[in-house]
């Protein structure tokens, strides 16, 4: 399931008072930053949050 931003920040506004999660399932991993070179890190995208919401 994809959501724009708008949508996240709506869901997240109605379920702020909800209880937390207290755990996850499914698959994990980790993320060791030793483990990857500059390339990978400086590969993604800004993406900026829009000043209206």
């Amino acid at each position: 399931m994809a959501v724009t931003l708008r949508e996240a920040i709506k869901i997240a506004e109605q379920n702020k008072y909800a209880p937390r999660i207290n755990s996850i399932t499914g698959a994990t991993g980790t993320f060791f930053p030793p483990d990857y070179d500059d390339e990978y890190f400086f590969s993604g995208v800004e993406i900026p949050a829009p000043d209206d919401i």
